[in-house]
C-alpha cells in the first residue's frame, strides 16, 4: 500500500483505504453520510459490532429549529 489523501492506496484493489481508528464516531458517520461509493477502511477492534453513538445535542438543536420554523 501506498500513502493517498484519505490515507493508503491498496495497490491490489485499487482503492483507498480510510483509517477509521482515529475517527470519532461522528466523524465515521459524517464520512458515510457523504460517501458516493463503496469503502475500504480500517477500524479499531472496539468500533467493530456495536452501534454508534450520535450526539444527541446536535439533534435535539435540529428538532428546535424545525418546531421553530413552523410556527
Amino acid at each position: 500500500m501506498t500513502p493517498d489523501i484519505k490515507g493508503r492506496f491498496c495497490l491490489s484493489c485499487q482503492k483507498s483505504v480510510v483509517d477509521f481508528s482515529t475517527m470519532s464516531d461522528q466523524q465515521i458517520l459524517l464520512y458515510f453520510k457523504k460517501a458516493k461509493e463503496n469503502t475500504c477502511g480500517k477500524f479499531r477492534e472496539d468500533q467493530l459490532n456495536r452501534k454508534f453513538e450520535v450526539d444527541s445535542k446536535r439533534r435535539l438543536n435540529w428538532l428546535k429549529y424545525f418546531i421553530d420554523l413552523n410556527h
